[in-house]
């Protein structure tokens, strides 16, 4: 079927977990690139901080972003490669530099409500949570915190197949 796109499988979320592959360079506004054969990542931002292990010996630390729903990520300088050649490289996802810890009332309430914000992406999380903290007034607070529950009940519902959010 022309024009359908087959599901990339997902890099590894596990720290302690390495995925080997090839990926290929390709050029884009005078820029190498190396697109992987994974979809791309999810964090904070717009990408995930990931540990290579290059082949030809070096280790490097980058951010893998998303090119068209494709894990891609700039090979280091002076890196023997051109545009359409395989490259090896083993990688794994750093750890987190900062866990978004919950304030102690945003926790209560999802702990009251029986609920988890596990299955809300790391960078719409670390927003509500920066909202709450900002909030001007006692009212505001409140009022935020509402609708970050009410997102997580979403998500979680969604993780469950309920619906979508």
């Amino acid at each position: 079927m022309s024009g359908t796109r087959v599901p990339l499988p997902s890099l590894s979320s596990d720290p302690d977990s390495w995925s080997a592959t090839r990926g290929v360079v390709v050029e884009i506004a005078d820029h190498r690139i190396l697109l992987l054969p994974f979809a791309a990542p999810t964090g904070p931002s717009r990408g995930r901080r990931y540990e290579l292990l290059w082949g030809d010996g070096r280790r490097t630390h980058a951010v893998v972003l998303s090119l068209d729903g494709r894990a891609a990520v700039a090979p280091p300088a002076g890196l023997a490669c051109g545009s359409g050649d395989g490259v090896e490289v083993r990688l794994r996802p750093l750890r987190e530099r900062r866990a978004h810890l919950e304030p102690a009332d945003v926790r209560d309430r999802l702990a009251a409500d029986g609920l988890s914000p596990a299955a809300v992406p790391t960078g719409e999380w670390a927003h509500m949570l920066a909202m709450v903290r900002e909030s001007s007034t006692p009212a505001v607070r409140a009022a935020r915190i509402d609708a970050a529950v009410s997102v997580v009940r979403a998500w979680n519902e969604r993780a469950r197949g309920a619906r979508t959010p």
